[in-house]
């Protein structure tokens, strides 16, 4: 299995990430962005953990014109130099460096895996994640279960709601399924589909994105209860106020991009409530970085 993950700022959690999975899948190698602008993922002590751990980090420059790894034998490859990129962004410099150099005609069964650092794999079963690919023609995406806290279990399945239409001047509520994109497995020999092509999402929606232009030329969501993970939402986070004004931005953009007027009505109006809410309750920060992010969403859309 090849493993794909953006961190920034966390190589901690990158560990643990990285050591749950090898516990749960010996069988794996690694390629991780490192989005961190000033200082490196690969320290002395996280060579040192992944020494203990018997993988090998080779560490590479994004910004050279052709990368060649001595990286086929290697198990951890780390990917930098190239600044802050965003989610999107880093996953497709990943994605696009596993399609040059790891073949599908040499790697014609294997599953990848796109997963947070700020995750613990708890149990993984490669065979039953490609069972349910091959079921759906290899175009398919598949999540694993959710372990909460509190060691309660859930599908990977998020839903958002919209307003498709006026019906008698009624909103007509939805709800859209989705994967959650914490951790999402595909078949290899589809890399070439998993891209985030709309470079205004720097960070949220932007996998949610990808999942509805997938699911609309066919691609199907599935769910494998043999694999269990445990994940700390929004864990690698430099501040609360910089993740809400990226989730402003994206969220406007998605529902622009993919509903009605109605309902990006409803998520300008929401947006401004919740940054009320914010201010009402002490917490002026995050709802002037809610309606900085807003505001950033609608100047975005202009200018495209």
């Amino acid at each position: 299995m090849i493993i794909i993950s953006v961190d920034f700022n966390s190589n901690k959690k990158t560990l643990a990430m990285v050591e749950t999975m090898l516990k749960a899948d010996s069988n794996c190698c690694f390629v991780i962005v490192d989005n961190s602008p000033t200082s490196s993922l690969v320290t002395e002590s996280f060579k040192s953990s992944m020494t203990e751990l018997g993988l090998d980090v080779c560490l590479l420059n994004a910004n050279e014109e052709s990368l060649k790894p001595a990286a086929l034998n290697n198990k951890l490859i780390v990917l930098s130099g190239h600044g802050n990129i965003g989610f999107g962004g880093g996953m497709n410099l990943a994605t696009d460096f596993v399609n040059a150099n790891f073949p599908v005609d040499i790697l014609s069964n294997e599953i990848i895996c796109l997963i947070n650092p700020d995750v613990n794999v708890l149990s993984v079963n490669e065979g039953a994640i490609a069972r349910l690919i091959e079921k759906n023609g290899r175009k398919a995406l598949v999540g694993p279960s959710y372990r909460s806290r509190l060691g309660l279990i859930d599908s990977p399945y998020h839903y958002y709601g919209v307003v498709s239409g006026l019906i008698y001047m009624r909103p007509w509520r939805l709800r859209r399924q989705y994967l959650c994109g914490g951790c999402i497995f595909f078949h290899h020999s589809q890399i070439a589909h998993i891209k985030f092509d709309d470079k205004r999402y720097f960070l949220y929606w932007e996998e949610v994105d990808l999942q509805m232009d997938l699911m609309s030329s066919g691609w199907v969501l599935d769910h494998c209860k043999e694999v269990e993970i445990s994940h700390e939402v929004g864990g690698t986070m430099p501040s609360r106020e910089f993740a809400l004004e990226n989730f402003g931005k994206s969220r406007y953009l998605f529902f622009v991009k993919h509903h009605n007027w109605a309902s990006v009505l409803c998520i300008v109006l929401t947006t401004i409530l919740t940054a009320l809410k914010f201010v009402l309750t002490g917490k002026a920060g995050c709802g002037k970085a809610l309606l900085v992010g807003l505001s950033n969403g609608i100047i975005s859309e202009a200018n495209s």
